[in-house]
């Protein structure tokens, strides 16, 4: 049995911020193939040139100005940006630059539309409301829209797993692709072994799977040094649906650094 799941012929609409083309079949699939332990690939959504604009665009935008941490979250945050180096808070320990993007702001770079869409396909499947998240932070619940990349030199994320209570699954968008952008390490799931998904992604591609697989990414092109500057490595998109509190230091339960302490 694979333990991937692709499907095809699904589409974008970046205006109505919706993927289309999808039938309740298609939900009722999913839900079973993440059930299952499936990684779900959703082919071709956001083109090459595209998938390489936003990602420079939304480093451009923020280029020049200092990298914070947010220490306070609500429904009118602005966007900033963030690095990470494996810092000392972080319960999952990573080494990335994140972009953040709120729906509630004005769009940056036209990054909101796809983010959006993907949330509230991610919503469908989870049996929540299709708009929940979106316009606000619901009781202790958000949406945190990311742009991560990792940069070459050792842009990781450890090994991990994260509860799922209302996600369900985890939905992202490749905006990179293994061989033009980065040739070593990348994002995997383990089962039996490690499967690394960036062999089989590649620009535009959504992927989902359940949150409390074993997952993360292997330190990209790890024998040169680590350079933030660098418009190389792997850039993802990310809608993820947490609680306030983990954002901002809290400790979230289920959620474990497995590269820290092992099961």
């Amino acid at each position: 049995m694979s333990d991937i799941f692709i499907i095809e012929g699904l589409s974008l609409d970046e205006k109505k911020s919706r993927i289309i083309g999808w039938s309740e079949n298609t939900i009722l699939d999913i839900r079973q193939a993440i059930i299952d332990q499936k990684v779900v690939i959703l082919k071709g959504l956001i083109s090459k040139s595209r998938s390489i604009s936003l990602r420079n665009s939304v480093i451009d935008f923020w280029e020049g100005t200092d990298p914070e941490v947010q220490k306070v979250i609500t429904s009118s945050s602005p966007n900033y940006h963030r690095i990470d180096n494996s810092p000392e808070k972080s319960q999952v320990k990573m080494v990335s630059h994140n972009y953040f993007s709120y729906y509630w702001n004005n769009d940056v770079c036209g990054e909101n539309n796809i983010l959006k869409a993907m949330t509230k396909f991610r919503n469908v499947i989870a049996c929540l409301d299709e708009g929940y998240t979106i316009d606000s932070i619901e009781g202790d619940w958000i949406t945190n829209p990311v742009l991560f990349h990792y940069p070459p030199g050792g842009g990781k994320l450890n090994k991990h797993v994260d509860p799922k209570m209302k996600q369900f699954c985890t939905i992202l968008c490749s905006l990179c692709k293994k061989g033009d952008d980065f040739s070593d390490g990348g994002a995997f799931v383990e089962k039996d072994e490690k499967i690394y998904l960036d062999d089989k992604l590649s620009y535009g591609d959504m992927y989902l799977f359940d949150p409390t697989m074993v997952h993360g990414v292997d330190p990209i092109d790890s024998k040169s040094d680590l350079d933030w500057t660098s418009r190389k490595g792997r850039f993802v998109l990310i809608p993820g649906l947490v609680q306030v509190k983990s954002l901002l230091g809290s400790k979230t339960e289920g959620l474990k650094d497995i590269d820290v302490n092992p099961l």
